[in-house]
């Protein structure tokens, strides 16, 4: 199976800031092919995993996963501060995991002493796009939810294993593997990882080598249909095979909506425009003067738009475009310009420059409209939802609150310390400020048996400050 893994092994989970950083500094994260034996040698040297991204290599930076999960062959459930073992867990919950494995956290001060340990459920194949993750997710947790740890159900986490030198170490292989269509009924998704999924969800890995050959074979009688038959009655021929897209796919999350700020996103410019003296949407055909450098850009940017693109699939979708959004009437617009420069932007579909769209967010109309939420009321809950993950994703729980300000600013989260007040209260999160830190860092010396005096001076605060920290204790 594909499974990313870290350089750096651990022998415990890092502590504190000055860990941390010392642990991510020259992390490097990689996607590998590996026999599902190996996992246990994975996770008893404490290597750092996680699912699969878009580059085979990437170093840990701000909004990278989230922004490039392609998808994973298995799962990861983090369960914390368990009253229960993890045999006697696993033993109640419905779906068994392939493997189960106790956590640096296990039965340590850390967690109450509790049990602490995660379970990993294996497919037979890859589960692609986010939307199709929390699906799953949702259906293997949904008998125990109430045990997961809620800050590593996405897919964007990396999760410490374990070590074997740990005392109470135990890992477990139940050699029970999982079929995705198991899961197909799951509100009607469709897993096809060959065919359907590769326009509706973005992967490297999705068109197969037999169903690009495929294309090929079938090249022949392609092209016959595109110079003999009428277009209207090709394009409805060929449209389900070779789907129009008007905007490179997305996955909208469970709020409806997808973040596609940062991102590779190309979408094609509406024909559409308001007509102040009709007051209405006109449509506004590309008339004789300019459709051959139109029909040029317009298929550069469909090139990027669709996902494996080939040949054919480019060919139907701008002979689509041309069908609905020109002014053909001098026919001008023939089959044979039509493919030339098709063929010329597909040879060249790697050095092809196109301006990406500056749009930093797509609603999902469709479940906004089940609502009964206009779409620009719907704009407006989505960019708040959306400011909030943001935030829970950057937040930094062993830093100050006000530190964790400072480096919102910086990656241009604009917000105020009451709001993320009350967003981590609101997600039952502990919200710390440089004083309660310094309080903590008082009461550790002074159990320590340092005095007043030498607390001062290691926190760089006044005598007075300690001992008034130290009397209201």
């Amino acid at each position: 199976m594909k499974i990313t893994v870290a350089n750096k092994k651990l022998n415990a989970k890092p502590q504190g800031d000055q860990e941390k950083r010392d642990y991510f500094n020259g992390l490097v994260l990689s996607t590998k092919e590996i026999e599902i034996g190996q996992l246990r040698e994975i996770v008893s040297d404490g290597i750092t995993i996680s699912y699969v991204y878009r580059d085979r290599e990437f170093s840990r930076r701000s909004g990278y996963m989230k922004d490039n999960y392609v998808g994973t062959q298995f799962i990861v459930v983090d369960i914390d501060k368990c009253d229960k073992s993890p045999d006697d867990f696993v033993s109640s919950i419905k779906y068994r995991p392939t493997v189960f494995h106790t956590t640096f956290s296990n039965l340590t001060g850390l967690k109450d002493n509790k049990y602490c340990f995660h379970l990993i459920y294996i497919f037979n194949e890859m589960i692609f796009g986010e939307e199709n993750y929390t699906r799953v997710f949702s259906e293997l947790t949904s008998d125990y939810f109430g045990y997961v740890d809620k800050q590593a159900k996405d897919p964007h986490r990396m999760f410490f294993t374990s070590n074997s030198d740990l005392e109470g170490f135990e890992y477990v292989f139940t050699d029970v593997f999982y079929d995705l269509n198991e899961f197909k009924t799951l509100n009607n998704v469709n897993f096809d990882s060959k065919r359907v999924s590769t326009y509706k969800l973005y992967s490297p890995y999705n068109l197969s080598v037999e169903a690009k050959n495929e294309s090929r074979a079938e090249r022949g009688g392609f092209m016959t249909d595109f110079n003999t038959m009428k277009r209207s009655e090709f394009i409805e021929k060929y449209s389900g095979q070779y789907p129009m897209l008007t905007s490179t796919p997305v996955e909208f999350n469970e709020n409806g909506y997808a973040d596609v700020s940062g991102r590779e996103y190309y979408e094609l410019e509406s024909m559409f425009r308001f007509d102040p003296v009709e007051k209405k949407m006109v449509h506004e055909k590309v008339r004789n003067g300019k459709r051959t450098s139109t029909m040029y850009a317009r298929a550069c940017k469909l090139a990027k738009i669709i996902p494996d693109v080939t040949l054919e699939w480019l060919i139907a979708a701008v002979t689509r475009d041309v069908y609905e959004n020109y002014d053909n009437s001098d026919r001008e617009l023939t089959n044979k310009k039509i493919y030339s420069i098709c063929k010329e932007v597909y040879e060249n579909r790697d050095s092809i420059k196109v301006k990406q769209s500056d749009k930093k967010m797509r609603i999902d109309t469709g479940y906004w409209a089940k609502r009964d939420c206009t779409p620009i009321k719907a704009v407006g809950i989505c960019r708040r939802l959306n400011n909030e993950e943001r935030i829970m994703s950057i937040y930094d729980f062993s830093m100050p609150i006000e530190d964790n300000l400072k480096v919102l600013e910086e990656t241009g989260v604009k917000t105020t310390k009451r709001y993320v007040k009350s967003l981590l209260e609101k997600n039952g999160c502990e919200v710390m400020t440089e004083k309660d830190i310094i309080k903590g860092k008082v009461f550790v010396l002074d159990n320590e048996g340092k005095t007043t005096r030498e607390i001062a001076a290691e926190l760089s605060i006044s005598q007075p400050t300690v001992s008034r920290i130290l009397k209201n204790r």
